[in-house]
Order: C-alpha cells, then sequence, then structure tokens
C-alpha cells in the first residue's frame, strides 16, 4: 500500500519541479513603455528619418534600417554609422529630427531651444515692465 504513495507523491513532486521549469522559460512581457517603443518602430519604413530617446543616454539622430524582436537598427547620421539598440534601452523613438547646430556639427532637436528662447523672453520683459513700473 505504501508504494503507490511514495509513487504518487513523487509524480507530483516531478510535475511541480517540471512546471516551474517551463515557466521559467517563458518570455517576459514588455512594459507599456517598450511597447510603446515596439509599436512606433512596427509603423516605420526603411530610410525614415527618426530621434531616438534613451534611457541614459543623449538623443540620437538618424535613419531607420530594420528590426527584430529585441532590438532594431538605424543609421546615425552624426556617427555615420549603422547602430542596433534593444528596445529595453529605448524611451521613445519620434519621427523626424529638428535641425543641425552648425556650432557643434551635430543634429539636434530645436523645441528645446525654442523654450528656452521663450523663457528667457519672457524674464526680459518681466524686467522691463518692472523698470518702467518702478520709474513711474
Amino acid at each position: 500500500m505504501r508504494l503507490p504513495l511514495r509513487k504518487t507523491v513523487a509524480t507530483l513532486v516531478l510535475c511541480t519541479f517540471g512546471s516551474m521549469a517551463t515557466g521559467a522559460q517563458q518570455p517576459v512581457r514588455p512594459s507599456s513603455r517598450q511597447s510603446a517603443v515596439i509599436a512606433k518602430v512596427s509603423t516605420l519604413q526603411a530610410g525614415d528619418k527618426i530621434s531616438v530617446v534613451f534611457m541614459q543616454a543623449p538623443e540620437r539622430y538618424g535613419t531607420f534600417q530594420s528590426s527584430r524582436q529585441d532590438d532594431f537598427t538605424f543609421h546615425d547620421v552624426d556617427q555615420d554609422g549603422d547602430v542596433t539598440f534593444p528596445y529595453a534601452d529605448v524611451k521613445k523613438v519620434k519621427s523626424g529630427y529638428g535641425g543641425y547646430n552648425s556650432l557643434t556639427h551635430k543634429h539636434t532637436d530645436h523645441t528645446k531651444a525654442y523654450i528656452g528662447i521663450g523663457i528667457a523672453t519672457g524674464l526680459i520683459v518681466a524686467v522691463i515692465v518692472a523698470a518702467a513700473a518702478a520709474k513711474n
């Protein structure tokens, strides 16, 4: 009578460990940020101009080349070479890129410059208005 109980327990233990090992091999679902990057890259065609915003690195600009399940490749226009990055390292992919900065000889996103110019102009106007009000 004890022999079937031992076999049953052994079978249950083996099935439990077997299912744990199988479960460990299942792919991890991508985060919502990573899913958004994958969705954006899937809409791109070879040769499209893109800006790539990274989690821990400066923004890079180039032309889209190809994509695979875990990464994508683009031609960096500032470094003149193809680079491949995993989706996990990328924060955002944007269509197109700003302009060219002739001082640094690199491409740049002009949005940040426009915001800075707007803030500086606002501060200058505020100082002039305050000076004119103090004069009266």
